[in-house]
């Protein structure tokens, strides 16, 4: 036998007519029998490589899960643009704080404008603007929260008794009083909803 000298001490067997006997005589063997024993317990005709199958009692084949990764991935939102994807939707949310125009502004509160798919949902409150026919309150600059059509929605103005208000949301941005009747002076609640 031949020594190995260092840290681990290794001993390696010299090839014999005897060694050499057992690993051409019964490793093979071994080797079969350790093949035949695992096909005794995977039924490769058990395992499914598509993503279609439909009879119970089958296994996924481990490449499907690239592929179902892949899908997620190319069909999954990254922002607002995109979001009309097969799957995923994003919400993106924008304060007007600084969007208001004519004196309008939030009283203690922000306005809100969120989008979530292709509706905009818009809750708070304005107060103190010019409350003429067709002024705007103001002016949304980021395209993805530019309506796709002009809307009349109601506001209310809560004072004794509760006053409903028409406001103007247009396709160009522009929120404006109604153009048919002007408001009166104080503090509106909105929340609505639009389609983008």
């Amino acid at each position: 036998m031949a020594n190995t000298t260092g840290d681990l001490a290794l001993i390696i067997p010299a090839l014999t007519d005897t060694v050499q006997t057992t690993i051409e005589t019964h490793l093979p063997s071994n080797f079969e029998d350790i093949d035949i024993a695992v096909s005794a317990k995977i039924n490769t005709a058990q395992i499914a490589n598509n993503l279609t199958e439909t009879v119970a009692g089958k296994v996924l084949d481990a490449t499907q899960g690239k592929i179902i990764n892949d899908d997620l991935v190319a069909h999954t939102a990254k922002d607002v643009s995109d979001v009309n994807g097969v799957h995923g939707i994003k919400t993106k949310t924008i304060n007007a704080s600084s969007l208001f125009a004519n004196g309008w502004g939030a009283p203690d509160f922000p306005l809100y404008f969120k989008r979530i798919g292709n509706m905009v949902f818009v809750n708070g409150w304005i107060k103190n603007g010019v409350v003429a026919i067709n002024t705007v309150i103001l002016q949304l600059t980021d395209a993805d929260f530019i309506p796709s059509r002009t809307t009349s929605l109601e506001v209310f103005q809560f004072v004794n008794p509760l006053i409903a208000r028409n406001i103007l949301v247009l396709s160009d941005g522009a929120i404006k009083v109604d153009n048919n009747y002007a408001w009166v002076a104080g503090t509106y609640k909105l929340n609505f909803f639009y389609e983008v």
